[in-house]
């Protein structure tokens, strides 16, 4: 057969299976008609073929009726054995088998060997083996393990598809309209969602080795916009004296403001905690500058970091007072002792309070 769908045959003819007319030898390739064929099969003796139509022809020796057409008539023309749509043909010892476009398997000719996979001893028409497969695949989808929310675009599709012959292959797509090319069925595939925030449903569509399908869907959310919000460190002072501080905090988002986090560094982050409007903080040590920083963080996992800074100036404690306000109480004190007018009930020295009477 040629490209063009012209079909060509040489060699013996004994029995008419070349299909030219004659029952001639032929040394060199002549035209077997002037229609175009999709298949054709070489028996022993006989030959079987589909045309361009889809309808099925057969020709040769047909003593055992493996030609088709109800006969035991041998042709050396191909004759009409239906009219029906068939798929693909093969042909052997004295027998013909054939498949529909529905999947169907048909077969006779010569039964001797079981050939025809049957209990009939031969068959003179196409008979009926095994009824096409029509029932769809079953199966589903899962996002990413089942989450409602994602903040990329490219996710994880669990599949799972099963068939009461074989799940063959699967495609997807993000709208029903755009589907790439068919692959092997497998159960896990990495999927890039539509542009765009908002809500996205994907679509698989599965199939069996028959060609049955069935189509699943799964959804979920793309959020990819991060929360805004700011802090302030003790009402908004710019100096404290103490390291313990309160941080007043707001947080928005196009969803939801879900948890946040704090630092002193952007190295040490505590744990994440649910979000709310105040939180006590302890400033690094030391006197300065210092900066506090808090990460939110909404429920697609989005972040963002934001600081705020306050000086610390800790109270200078004198650990020394042996000199000053201390030396001048306990002068004052041993003056008015000398002076015999008062009697010291108590006394704290080096500036502590002193009790007189």
């Amino acid at each position: 057969m040629k490209s063009d769908g012209s079909l060509w045959g040489s060699g013996v003819n004994g029995a008419g299976q070349l299909g030219n007319g004659t029952n001639e030898f032929q040394r060199s390739q002549i035209q077997v008609g002037s229609d175009q064929w999709l298949a054709v099969a070489v028996g022993e003796s006989h030959s079987i073929g589909i045309k361009n139509d889809g309808s099925l022809w057969g020709w040769g020796s047909n003593f055992s009726g493996q030609i088709g057409n109800g006969s035991m008539v041998s042709s050396n023309v191909p004759v009409l054995i239906s009219s029906a749509q068939w798929r693909s043909v093969s042909a052997g010892s004295r027998f013909s088998i054939a498949v529909k476009e529905d999947n169907s398997l048909w077969a006779w000719g010569n039964n001797g060997s079981g050939q025809l996979g049957d209990g009939d001893a031969w068959r003179d028409r196409p008979q009926l083996l095994i009824l096409p497969d029509t029932e769809p695949p079953t199966g589903s989808m899962v996002i990413n393990r089942g989450d409602l929310l994602t903040n990329n675009s490219v996710v994880t599709l669990t599949l799972s598809c099963s068939d009461n012959m074989i799940c063959a292959s699967m495609q997807f797509s993000n709208d029903q309209l755009s589907w790439p090319d068919l692959e092997n069925y497998r159960v896990e595939k990495q999927w890039a969602l539509s542009n765009g925030d908002g809500e996205k449903t994907v679509y698989v569509r599965f199939f069996d080795d028959a060609g049955n399908q069935a189509l699943y869907s799964a959804a979920i959310v793309l959020d990819t916009e991060r929360p805004v919000g700011l802090f302030i460190i003790n009402n908004g002072d710019s100096s404290t004296d103490q390291v313990d501080v309160k941080l007043t905090l707001a947080c928005s988002d196009n969803r939801l403001c879900a948890s946040m986090q704090f630092s002193n560094d952007q190295l040490n982050w505590s744990d994440l905690e649910n979000y709310h409007v105040e939180k006590q903080w302890a400033l690094s040590e030391g006197d300065g500058e210092k900066t506090v920083y808090v990460r939110f963080v909404d429920d697609a996992g989005n972040e963002f970091i934001y600081s705020s800074a306050i000086t610390l100036s800790l109270p200078v404690i004198d650990e020394d007072d042996s000199s000053g306000a201390g030396s001048m109480g306990l002068m004052v004190l041993m003056l008015l002792l000398s002076s015999g007018l008062v009697r010291v009930y108590s006394s704290a020295i080096r500036g502590r309070d002193t009790s007189i009477v």
